[in-house]
């Protein structure tokens, strides 16, 4: 695995009508978005605490509202799964409560088990299709991204790294923050990956801000 890819971030610099030193008012309603099993992109707005699908540059409603969302994954028959405070929540069954109240990512892979990594519990929880559960040993979780050989790559800014896990939760590469680029960052604020085994991190802190993205 290797850098293939890199953007940094320049600085910010306030311009036009805004007061000169003061950064404009965002949107204060965060965003999760997640590719459905047919490519259709799932839009989740925490201020409404409602998903769209994204269809033919329309957004159609889906499933029903969901509090706190911190992840959302889209299951084969095409309804969303959240990760909130309260566990797993699935519009199409009944909540499971989670060992962790800050969930930061989640994962479901081609056999039906949920990947969850936790901000504060040093354990990815694992959530088999039939209800089961079962707890690996891991550093905490600040994001999580699916790989095609059905496993996971987990970022972690406490052990300032990124792994890539096969599928039975076992490391078979290890990324420290930094290498291969300019210079280190400290955290990463989201992982995505596509089906070829690509994963790109926005990252942030330190000496380089911006995207990366690792492929074979």
């Amino acid at each position: 695995v290797r850098v293939k890819w890199r953007m940094q971030k320049t600085p910010l610099k306030s311009e036009g009508i805004w007061p000169a030193g003061k950064a404009p008012k965002w949107v204060n309603t965060p965003t999760i978005l997640t590719p459905g099993p047919d490519g259709d992109l799932y839009i989740y707005e925490d201020g409404l605490d409602r998903t769209d699908i994204l269809l033919k540059n329309e957004a159609v409603p889906v499933g029903g509202l969901v509090k706190g969302a911190k992840a959302m994954m889209v299951a084969p028959g095409g309804l969303p799964w959240f990760l909130t405070k309260q566990g797993l929540v699935r519009v199409d069954g009944a909540p499971i409560e989670l060992p962790g109240t800050a969930p930061s990512g989640g994962v479901l892979d081609r056999w039906g088990t949920v990947w969850v990594g936790d901000k504060k519990v040093a354990a990815l929880t694992l959530i088999a299709a039939d209800g089961q559960i079962k707890s690996l040993p891991s550093p905490t979780t600040n994001a999580l991204a699916a790989l095609p050989n059905g496993g996971v790559a987990q970022a972690s800014d406490a052990n300032r790294d990124i792994k890539f896990l096969d599928a039975n939760g076992q490391p078979q590469v290890w990324i420290p923050y930094g290498k291969g680029l300019p210079g280190v960052f400290r955290y990463v604020i989201a992982l995505g990956s596509d089906a070829v085994g690509h994963v790109a991190a926005i990252v942030d802190g330190g000496e380089f801000e911006g995207v990366v993205l690792w492929g074979p």
